[in-house]
This record gives C-alpha cells, sequence and structure tokens, in this order.
C-alpha cells in the first residue's frame, strides 16, 4: 500500500462543473466541519470531489458522470490545499470533453503535471476511500474487501514464515520454495500475470486451430481458362503452338490467344501455391493442439498457487483477530458452491443488510482501528449524519466532516454561531439544537461540546 503522507489535513476546496452542478463552490474546512442542506443540494458532492480529485472516481470508487445539464463540451475540475504532514500542496484534477466527444483527464501536484500511473503508486485508491467514507469497506465484493483488508495488514508488517507454516502442507509445498526468494505480494502478481498471458495463449491457439479448420481447399483450375488448342498434351507444345501462329500470322487473334494461355499459366501457379500454402497450415493443427495441452498444465499449475496464496492472505486475515479490538465484528468466510466468500459480520448480520446508521458506525471503527495500527490520520466524510448522534471520540484523531439533511436549506455550512450558504455566502445565525426546529429539519447532528 501507497500514501502520500501519515497525516492529511483539508484546508480547502474548490470545485467546478462538477457531477452535474453548474457553476464553482469553495468550502473551506477546520477541525470539524458540519455542512447541511436538503436533498440534492450537493453535500455528497463534496465527498465526491474529494475521492475525484486523489483517485478519480466518487466515493466508492466508480466512474464519475460529467454530463452538466445536457451540454455537450464539459471542463470540470477539483482543486484543493491540503496539509501533508504539515506540508502545504496544492492538488487539482481537470476532466475536458471537446466538440468531438473525445475526453481528457489531467492531475497536478503543485502545478506539475503527474501521469495517474503514476499517481496510483503514491496514493492507493482503496485505502485512501477506505479512509475518507466509512461505508466504502461494506459496498465492497467479498474478494474486493479481503484484497482491500490484506493491504492494510501488510503495511503493518507480518512475518510470512510463521504465517506459512500455518498453513496446511498443500499450501506449504505450494509457497515455500516461491517464499524463499521473493514476498507473498511478488508472488501473487507474478502467477497472476503468468496465469492472465497462459489463458490469452491458451485461447489465441483454440482460434488458430478453428480458423485451420475452416479453411476451404482449393479447388482446381476453372475449366473456363482452357485454351481452343486443347489437342495439344501439354502446356508446353500450346505454349509452342502460339508462339509459331504469332510469328507466323500476328493478329489480334493470336495475341487473344496469348494471353489467355498466360492466365491459365498464372491461375495455375496461384493455386498451386494456395495448396501449398493449405498444407503447411493444415498440417499445424496437430501442433498448435499439443501447445493447449502444455499451456492448460500451466494453467492448472499457476492455479495452485494461488489458491495457496488466497489461503495465505485469509490466514493474515484470521490472525489480525479485528472481533477482539471492534465490539460485534467479525470476518466470516465461507465457500459457497466452491467460491470463497468473505463478509464482515456486525452484530451477527452481514454488513450490508444492517441499518444504515449500523454500516457508517462499522466502518467507522473499522477503519478508525486499522488506522492506529499504520499510524495514519486521514480526514472522514460522514455522509447523512443525522443517522447517528454521537462520535466524539473521532475528534481525537483527525477531521471530520459531516454532512446533514436540513429540509428547505441550501448548501450550508455552520461557521461559528452562524450558517454560511456556500454558494451566496449569505448568513444566518445559528439555529439551537434544542428546539424543535432543529430536531424537525437537522436531526441529531454531532455532539461537538464533549
Amino acid at each position: 500500500m501507497n500514501l502520500f503522507g501519515k497525516k492529511l489535513e483539508l484546508v480547502d476546496l474548490k470545485i467546478h462543473e462538477f457531477m452535474g452542478a453548474k457553476g464553482e463552490l469553495f468550502v473551506d474546512f477546520s477541525d470539524t466541519t458540519e455542512i447541511i442542506g436538503d436533498n440534492g443540494k450537493g453535500k455528497s458532492l463534496i465527498l465526491n470531489a474529494i475521492a475525484f480529485l486523489f483517485c478519480g472516481t466518487d466515493a466508492f470508487g466508480k466512474k464519475i458522470n460529467f454530463s452538466v445539464h445536457g451540454t455537450k463540451e464539459v471542463y470540470s475540475y477539483v482543486e484543493a490545499n491540503v496539509l501533508v504532514d504539515g506540508i502545504s500542496n496544492l492538488y487539482k484534477r481537470t476532466y475536458k470533453v471537446n466538440k468531438r466527444g473525445s475526453t481528457t483527464m489531467t492531475f497536478w501536484e503543485n502545478h506539475f503535471e503527474i501521469k495517474q500511473t503514476e499517481w496510483n503508486k503514491t496514493c492507493d485508491r482503496d485505502i485512501f476511500l477506505s479512509m475518507i467514507n466509512p461505508k466504502y469497506l461494506s459496498s465492497l465484493k467479498s474478494s474486493d474487501l479481503r484484497d482491500c483488508l490484506i493491504k492494510f495488514i501488510k503495511v503493518k508488517g507480518i512475518d510470512e514464515k510463521d504465517i506459512l507454516m500455518s498453513l496446511d502442507l498443500d499450501d506449504i509445498i505450494n509457497l515455500e520454495d516461491e517464499l524463499s526468494e521473493n514476498n507473498i505480494d511478488t508472488v501473487e502478481n507474478n502467477y497472476k500475470d503468468i496465469l492472465k498471458n497462459t489463458n490469452a495463449l491458451i485461447k489465441a491457439n483454440k482460434e488458430k486451430i478453428a480458423e485451420l479448420e475452416n479453411l476451404e481447399i482449393p479447388k482446381d483450375v476453372d475449366e473456363k481458362y482452357v485454351i481452343d488448342a486443347k489437342f495439344f498434351d501439354n502446356e508446353e507444345d500450346a505454349f509452342e503452338y502460339v508462339m509459331d501462329c504469332i510469328v507466323a500470322d500476328p493478329v489480334d487473334k493470336n495475341l487473344d490467344l496469348m494471353k489467355e494461355f498466360n492466365k491459365i499459366k498464372t491461375s495455375k501457379v496461384l493455386q498451386n501455391h494456395k495448396i501449398i500454402e493449405y498444407q503447411n497450415k493444415v498440417k499445424d493443427i496437430p501442433i498448435f493442439n499439443d501447445s493447449i495441452i502444455k499451456l492448460k498444465e500451466e494453467k492448472e499449475e499457476s492455479e495452485k498457487i494461488l489458491k495457496s496464496i488466497e489461503n495465505f492472505n485469509k490466514k493474515i486475515i484470521e490472525n489480525l483477530d479485528l472481533d477482539k479490538y471492534i465490539d460485534n465484528f467479525k470476518i466470516q468466510f465461507e465457500n459457497v458452491y466452491g467460491k470463497d466468500d468473505f463478509t464482515i459480520i456486525y452484530k451477527d448480520s452481514p454488513i450490508n443488510t444492517c441499518s444504515y446508521s449500523e454500516q457508517v458506525i462499522c466502518g467507522i471503527k473499522l477503519t478508525d482501528y486499522l488506522m492506529q495500527q499504520l499510524g495514519i490520520d486521514f480526514p472522514i466524510f460522514i455522509d447523512n449524519a443525522e443517522c447517528i448522534t454521537s462520535f466524539p471520540e473521532l475528534r481525537k484523531h483527525r477531521q471530520l466532516i459531516s454532512m446533514t439533511v436540513a429540509k428547505g436549506f441550501e448548501l450550508s455550512k455552520y461557521v461559528g454561531d452562524k450558517i454560511v450558504n456556500l454558494r451566496t455566502l449569505e448568513t444566518m445565525p445559528k439555529i439551537d439544537k434544542e428546539s424543535l426546529i432543529v430536531t424537525r429539519l437537522l436531526g441529531g447532528r454531532f455532539d461537538l461540546s464533549e
């Protein structure tokens, strides 16, 4: 796992024509930032903008729709001033669609353009989204969730020999030599590449065999190309006759006869070449079949190694003992129809069947614990924060940005004793949380007085 810093603090954010929202939006952040607004006013836009800035996706790792009210041309960008380990940095990502429909996405760090492939080596998308969005982990499919947690755990450091010796004998045999020269990540990446290449070669060989089996046997020379002088036994005699005719009486008829004769010769030569080419290709079919057999053996061997690596990675998570540190939490492994299923269980239920508030709370606890283990301090965004009433201990660790539904409100932010409209910058007095209107409009917000 790679990160571009151990501590990330958001200073401010500028959004332009992003995700269908017209115009510009500016937000500055403090240790705790409370955003309010009615549904559809842009609260989630802020979280998605941060995700897009650093990862090029929305907060759940999905592709973003950049159409702005049906316009064909698009120019969107997100820009943020950020403190990374106490050092000020400016990040910007743009997305353009021109008249022809071609798109470009560009990322800058401190005004220097950086290729996405290079940035991905610095900022791991799964880890970043897991930290800023407490519902990201619960949204992942089984295998993606496992892989994401493994990224967290491996950074902390593990004794691969101890993990290896706790596996079944077959897995030990499959991995022992491999791990003597490389770590588990390198071994896994190598065999994934081998398997990918092997599958591609098998497919290519099968396609080649199908192509050869569908070849048509070249036919003999068409009878219409046989010249009138059929009484000659061979082409040489016919050719000599034609030449004599041309020399003796060079008339158009004989010239036509010569052209016809040359046409016959050319056609026969081409047909002979095609027949030889066909025979050479067809005899290669057994060679391709033998190659497929060997490739399938290599594929089976690679799959065995990757299965052992799968078991190795499972053992890593089992040894983490997350259930000892997070109440009502455990990771469940099951084999369903031959496929491993990896599920987070919270309060005895799969996380995706829990209530929204339970998913958020579980996600916060899990991410908070993993970040503590790695010594990472990143901001966390809590969308639909009205679903939980208080989580004050988060303030001890990192920035907190909450987004709360407030019926009838434009996108706004609490600033001291004021509520500031983020688009118009108009202000109004802060509403007393204890009053009926707050209970009705805002619901339970974070109790930040603790």
